[in-house]
């Protein structure tokens, strides 16, 4: 019963996507304008990783998303999504249960080699975070980027359509062997 759940529920394992596309040469803007009219791509969000500290310098990895993530089926445990534009962040219950944190405590955090700023977030909500032992923390790559201003994604993860012929989209997302895609 638990493999059925999970493969007719993957966003319980923290899958909320139907595939997933790196760049490395293109630039963030053009990797989105080519998602943005890949056949049968209905949305999409980029992720970017920072390491992050807390003032106790206890180190994490930070996911910094940015995109339609509202039309991904992110599987919220407790409390709400973060909304976009403002500093609010989810959290993996690890996270949670290491700095022993609360939904609705604030978190300040550096970038990891080095203290020149600092961001506090406010957790709004726990998602099931199976990298690191559920210690890692979502916001939105806007407010992320007060900490880094060259933070960029570099996965994008597709919601695909029902009938996307995914052959189609490989092509078109890698027409030769040296595509960036």
């Amino acid at each position: 019963e638990t493999l059925v759940t999970f493969r007719e529920k993957p966003a319980l394992l923290a899958v909320a996507y139907d595939a997933s596309v790196t760049r490395q040469g293109n630039t963030d803007s053009r990797t989105q304008r080519i998602l943005s009219q890949a056949p049968g791509v209905d949305a999409f969000y980029g992720e970017t990783h920072l390491q992050v500290k807390t003032g106790a310098g206890q180190a994490f990895q930070l996911r910094a998303v940015d995109g339609d993530v509202s039309k991904f089926p992110f599987h919220i445990a407790e409390g709400r999504f973060f909304e976009p534009g403002i500093n609010e962040a989810i959290v993996g219950r690890g996270l949670l249960d290491w700095l022993d944190l609360q939904i609705g405590d604030t978190l300040t955090l550096t970038l990891e080699d080095e203290d020149r700023h600092e961001v506090t977030w406010t957790i709004v909500g726990v998602y099931p975070e199976p990298a690191d032992a559920g210690q890692r923390m979502m916001v939105g790559l806007e407010s992320a980027s007060k900490l880094d201003r060259h933070a960029a994604p570099y996965t994008y993860y597709l919601n695909l359509s029902p009938n996307a012929d995914t052959d189609k989209l490989r092509v078109y997302l890698e027409p030769n062997k040296e595509s960036d895609l």
